[in-house]
């Protein structure tokens, strides 16, 4: 009982503060509008910001969603795309609590004009679109139509935008100030413009653009005069760079007194087009340097864009949470509490996932290396078995069948086990490890030269040009092993008297030709498929090709292809 009334006494003084504030609220929200229509912007913040401190959301609702807008609003004229949409973005869940759809379609619209600023056309339109379902007057559907277009015209969809554009200007009269509709034909008429020129419609887009300049150079239609300057220098850039030049200097002159970053970066742009000698250096400068400030604060980039996105589980967790921080503090504890448990838990299971996991890809990586290590075991003992079984044994026997006191008999012996020796030697070193280092290109030299014999001459050309220090380790193994192989192939199975491998550098990939004299390939197919399998699977392994020459009448050739 004693909690009971302790609640309602707290909610009575609530209530009391808030009647108490309304007339400080009131005040403070009259002078931050002045200092919004004096321009004085830092001013008009602060001061908008005091009135939401003393506003209770659920009751002083119009006020405090009218803040937020105001502030928002001005934050995106300053091209500061972030602020401006977090500020809108604390007024969405409380636009249900208010009837009329006015503040809902301010809110709606600046959060459009935020994503559309920074090219997110897909949220762009949601809110878009959503300002324009409300039950607002004709002129707030036709701002919000204007945006849509504007989307279909950043999405170069120009078609659409000059459809809906022609609609807009074919119903001029949308509000009772004839300064707000001159205004918002202006910029109807110098978009569609735009599209025409994209387009190619060039005297279309020119009528366009000097009826929106004949309206935006009066006195109370000026918004968007910077854009009419703009389009009509780039429209004469190419026709009469003198009047491109002073559309431009306008357009700039224009941007600078609304103190808009973004628009005087648009509008040097068009200056720089136009410009020569210092003057272009003077620009281009400047261009840089504001563009430059843009990108290191990330105002345009739409990855540290604070995606704070309303829903209705945001809006409702909102509400709780302003509740629970005036009358619920335990239950907000308690919620916190249950909050940091079920992180621990998930914390606990994605470690555990990725124990798991990397427990998996060891045993795994074993694996795969006690497998490759039992191939690389068994190709050595079939190089083993066919090539020095039969030897072994022929010595072993013609130990036991001759005499070896005599001398031919134990010159022959020593012969056969020099051939044995040398194989033994060949297969150690086919199968030794390989210098990857700044020795590479020795190395390979050396293996090449080590199938030369008095009947085998091998030329090489390019192998200097390539810079092997440059080049991936698996890959310079890779070339290593292939051109080891083919040696070796050739040398077994063939009587080739020339051979010659060539190195090329074609368009960021190394091209590496091999080529003998050698006689006898006469199914070519069915060589490469039994006998160059091996080569074939190792080029693969580093994204390389692999070509065959089944027109060579004479001899063998291949070559293969990979990346550098």
């Amino acid at each position: 009982m004693f909690l009971l009334q302790s609640k309602r006494n707290k909610n009575a003084e609530s209530q009391q503060k808030t009647k108490d504030n309304a007339a400080e609220i009131k005040s403070l929200i009259d002078k931050a509008d002045l200092y919004f229509d004096d321009d004085n912007r830092e001013l008009a913040i602060l001061t908008y910001n005091k009135a939401i401190k003393l506003c209770d959301p659920e009751i002083n609702t119009t006020d405090y969603v009218y803040s937020l807008y105001c502030i928002a609003d001005l934050h995106y004229s300053s091209s500061d795309y972030i602020s401006s949409e977090i500020a809108a973005t604390k007024a969405l869940p409380y636009l249900k609590l208010i009837k009329n759809p006015r503040y809902s379609w301010l809110i709606y619209n600046v959060q459009g004009q935020n994503y559309l600023s920074t090219y997110d056309f897909t949220n762009a339109e949601l809110y878009f679109k959503k300002a324009l379902r409300l039950k607002t007057s004709l002129w707030r559907k036709r701002v919000a139509l204007n945006n849509i277009a504007a989307i279909y015209k950043n999405k170069n969809e120009y078609d659409k935008a000059i459809e809906i554009y022609q609609i807009l200007a074919s119903n001029v009269h949308a509000s009772k100030h004839k300064h707000l509709d001159d205004s918002n034909y202006a910029f109807v008429l110098d978009n569609m413009g735009y599209c025409y020129y994209q387009k190619g419609n060039y005297d279309e887009a020119l009528k366009c653009y000097y009826k929106a300049l004949e309206i935006r150079l009066q006195p109370q239609s000026s918004e968007g005069l910077v854009n009419s300057y703009r389009h009509l220098s780039t429209y004469f850039q190419k026709r009469d760079p003198r009047l491109a030049k002073k559309y431009g200097a306008e357009a700039l002159k224009t941007a600078e007194k609304l103190k808009s970053v973004t628009e005087i970066i648009l509008s040097l742009y068009v200056v720089i087009e136009s410009s020569e000698g210092n003057e272009l250096k003077k620009h281009t400068e400047r261009y840089i340097h504001l563009t430059d400030s843009i990108a290191k604060a990330g105002k345009m980039n739409k990855n540290q864009f604070s995606t704070m996105r309303y829903e209705s589980k945001i809006d409702k967790d909102q509400n709780l949470q302003l509740k629970a921080e005036k009358t619920e503090n335990e239950l907000q504890l308690e919620r916190h509490k249950n909050r940091n448990i079920i992180s621990y838990i998930i914390i606990v299971f994605i470690i555990g996932f990725f124990i798991i996991l990397l427990f998996y890809l060891s045993l795994k990586g074993k694996k795969e290396k006690k497998e490759a290590v039992f191939e690389s075991e068994k190709r050595i003992s079939g190089k083993l078995h066919n090539e020095l079984t039969l030897q072994v044994y022929n010595s072993l026997s013609f130990v036991k069948r001759n005499d070896l006191e005599t001398v031919e008999n134990k010159t022959e012996l020593l012969n056969n086990l020099e051939k044995i020796y040398s194989q033994t030697r060949t297969i150690s070193r086919e199968n030794s490890s390989i210098e990857t280092n700044e020795r590479y290109e020795t190395g390979l030299k050396e293996m090449i030269s080590g199938f030369k014999t008095a009947q085998i001459s091998i030329l090489t050309n390019g192998l200097n040009d390539i810079q092997w220090n440059k080049i991936d380790k698996n890959k310079k193994i890779i070339v290593y092993r292939v051109l080891q192989e083919l040696f070796q192939i050739m040398k077994n199975a063939s009587n080739a008297s020339l051979v010659i491998v060539s190195f090329k550098i074609v368009q960021k990939n190394i091209t590496v030709t091999y080529s003998d004299n050698r006689v006898g390939t006469e199914n070519k197919k069915t060589f490469l498929k039994n006998t160059m399998q091996n080569v074939e699977n190792r080029i693969k392994t580093i994204n390389g090709t692999i070509n065959f020459d089944h027109n060579s009448e004479k001899g063998f050739k291949i070559n293969f292809t990979f990346p550098l």
